[in-house]
């Protein structure tokens, strides 16, 4: 009996071990989902190197301003064209894809994420006055680094996170994620050094990023500094679509009517 209790012990931590091997050489594949590349005939392609890498953004429009997109996960930020050519005067759009994603050549990653963004901060930056910085579910992540280690203007995050490292706790509570996991975007770790006022949009229903995890980063901002607005109606995925998104997106960048001088949970018209 003894000898059999053994081998089920045995083979317990044998079939553990192998689960997290499974998940620490998977991670990418479960959280990364690249999208294939695609041509656009009223936007700009703008291609940047970055070592042996070719980065391929999305420019729409041209000013003395600058916003900088950072999409989700399974997201084609193409499709975002249409919404944002006339959304702002005296403004470019810059729609990130990716290594992997949308043409960009490479492999993602977290490290690899923040450097080419921060490598497009940069070129943005020479050719614009200001520069602002949306971020969309795992791009959140993206955006808080950013406003955190480089001169944005204002920040917007829509659908953001604490971090990618305790959603994952959430989801794989029975395995030791901190240490298996690469790609952790701890966004509540940069919002000490973010001066940026800041929108952040959530979705009505969210299953994807609960709101819990988007508030516990929202608390950590000054209430002068930060505006939270929940859209009626919308999922993680549709909230793009929502009522009155690309209206407070407008206003936010254009100081039209919204006021960010106090915390403002609530429901949008």
């Amino acid at each position: 009996m003894k000898r059999t209790l053994t081998h089920y012990s045995i083979a317990a931590v044998v079939a553990y071990a192998g689960l997290c091997g499974w998940l620490y050489f998977a991670q990418d594949r479960l959280l990364y989902f690249p999208t294939p590349a695609v041509e656009i005939e009223n936007a700009e392609k703008v291609i940047l190197e970055n070592g042996d890498h070719t980065l391929r953004i999305w420019k729409i429009g041209n000013g003395s301003n600058a916003v900088l997109y950072f999409g989700g996960n399974a997201e084609n930020v193409a499709n975002n064209v249409a919404h944002v050519e006339n959304l702002l005067p005296d403004t470019a759009f810059y729609l990130t894809n990716y290594r992997g994603y949308g043409g960009s050549s490479g492999e993602p990653s977290e490290a690899a994420i923040i450097e080419d963004a921060a490598l497009l901060f940069d070129h943005v930056s020479a050719n614009h006055q200001r520069v602002s910085v949306i971020g969309r579910s795992l791009g959140t992540g993206v955006a808080t680094w950013l406003a955190a280690n480089r001169p944005v203007r204002k920040l917007i995050l829509v659908t953001p996170y604490d971090s990618i490292e305790a959603i994952a706790m959430r989801e794989y509570s029975f395995v030791p994620v901190s240490l298996l996991l690469r790609n952790k975007f701890r966004s509540i770790d940069y919002v000490p050094a973010i001066t940026s006022p800041t929108l952040v949009l959530l979705a009505e229903t969210d299953r994807v990023t609960p709101h819990h995890h988007a508030m516990n980063l929202v608390e950590q901002f000054p209430e002068s500094q930060i505006s939270v607005h929940t859209l009626p109606d919308s999922t993680h995925s549709t909230v793009s679509h929502a009522r009155g998104y690309y209206r407070l997106i407008r206003q936010f960048l254009l100081d039209e009517g919204l006021n960010i001088d106090r915390r403002n949970i609530k429901t949008s018209l």
